[in-house]
C-alpha cells in the first residue's frame, strides 16, 4: 500500500475510488447477508460493511474511496467479490486499478445480417446500436413511436441522449422516463467506461449535462448494470401499451434491442401506428444513410 499527497493524486485512482463509492451504495445488507435496518443514514452498505467483508481496515478503504491510497491486485479482487461485481465492472476495476491492459476503442461494424433482424421484427419497436449506444437501424415500428431519427445528428442518435431528453422521451416513456433511463445507462457506462477519455463520448455528456443538469450525479456516477431483459410502458399516440425488452449481443458490443407487444391488443396499437407513419423505408437504408 502507498500514499499520495493530494497533488499526487492520479486521476485513475480518483476514478477508481468514485466506483468503488458507487457500487457499495447501490448494494443492499440482504445481498451481503447483513441485517436490514430503517436506522442507516447512507443508501447501500457502510465503508465499514465493506472493508470488514473485504478483510480490510476502515481507515485504509476510505482512503482508497478518496483516491488517496494505492491497492494490490489481491485486495481489489477481494473488494470487488464484497461488491458482488458482475464481470465487466470487475474488469474494469482491475484496468482502472492498473492490473489490466484497457483494450482498444470498439470501432463500429455492423453487417447487413443486423440490420435484416431488426427489419424482420414484426412484434414491436426493434432498433440495433453500435457499441457508443448510437442507434444504426430501426424498424417503422420504432419510428413510429419514437419519431424518425434520421433527421437528427450522431449525439442526438444516441440511446441515452434520446432517453434524457424530457421534451422526447417523456411523450413516450411518461413518468416511466428516468427508471428507464437510468436501466440503460448502467449499461452505456458498462459499455464505454474502459474509454471515457475517448473524443467520441465527449459530446454526449456535453448534450446530456445540457438536457438534464438536475442529473448531473447520474452523468458522474460510476455505477454499472449487466444487461436484463425488462418489461416496460410505452405511449403510442394516446394508448399505452405494455411490451417485454430483449437485447442481443452483435458484434464489438453492439445491440439488437428487440421490444415485443405484451398482448394482442398492444401488438394491434403499435402496428396501426406503424401503417399511419407510413414511414416506407428499411432498416437497412436508414443505416447506409447514417454511414454516408
Amino acid at each position: 500500500m502507498s500514499i499520495a499527497s493530494g497533488e499526487q493524486i492520479s486521476e485513475n485512482a480518483r476514478v477508481l475510488g468514485a466506483f468503488l463509492r458507487a457500487h457499495r451504495e447501490r448494494i443492499t445488507p440482504d445481498a451481503v447477508g447483513l441485517p436490514t435496518t430503517t436506522r442507516r443514514r447512507t443508501p447501500g452498505l457502510r465503508r465499514e460493511e465493506i472493508a470488514t467483508l473485504a478483510g480490510v481496515g476502515l481507515a485504509w478503504y476510505t482512503w482508497l474511496e478518496r483516491g488517496r491510497v494505492t491497492a494490490s491486485r489481491q485486495v481489489l479482487e477481494s473488494i470487488g467479490r464484497a461488491l458482488h461485481l458482475h464481470e465487466s465492472a470487475h474488469s474494469y476495476m482491475l484496468a482502472v486499478g492498473g492490473y489490466a491492459t484497457l483494450p482498444g476503442a470498439p470501432q463500429p461494424h455492423l453487417s447487413a445480417a443486423h440490420t435484416f433482424i431488426v427489419d424482420d421484427w414484426q412484434h414491436g419497436p426493434a432498433f440495433l446500436i453500435d457499441s457508443w449506444f448510437t442507434l444504426r437501424a430501426w424498424n417503422d415500428s420504432f419510428a413510429a413511436v419514437w419519431g424518425d431519427p434520421e433527421a437528427s445528428d450522431e449525439v442526438d442518435r444516441n440511446l441515452i441522449v434520446m432517453l434524457a431528453d424530457p421534451d422526447r422521451a417523456d411523450a413516450v416513456l411518461g413518468s416511466d422516463r428516468q427508471q428507464v433511463l437510468r436501466r440503460h445507462l448502467g449499461i452505456f457506462r458498462k459499455q464505454t467506461a474502459l474509454h471515457d477519455r475517448n473524443p467520441r463520448l465527449a459530446p454526449v455528456y456535453e448534450r446530456l449535462n445540457s438536457l438534464a443538469p438536475n442529473l448531473a450525479d447520474w452523468w458522474t456516477c460510476q455505477g454499472m448494470d449487466p444487461l436484463q431483459d425488462h418489461e416496460q410502458s410505452l405511449h403510442v399516440g394516446r394508448e399505452s401499451v405494455r411490451v417485454w425488452q430483449t437485447a442481443l449481443r452483435a458484434d464489438d458490443d453492439a445491440l439488437i434491442v428487440l421490444q415485443r407487444a405484451r398482448t394482442a391488443a398492444d401488438r394491434t396499437i403499435i402496428s396501426a401506428a406503424a401503417r399511419a407513419a407510413d414511414t416506407n423505408r428499411s432498416p437497412l437504408r436508414a443505416t447506409l444513410a447514417i454511414a454516408s
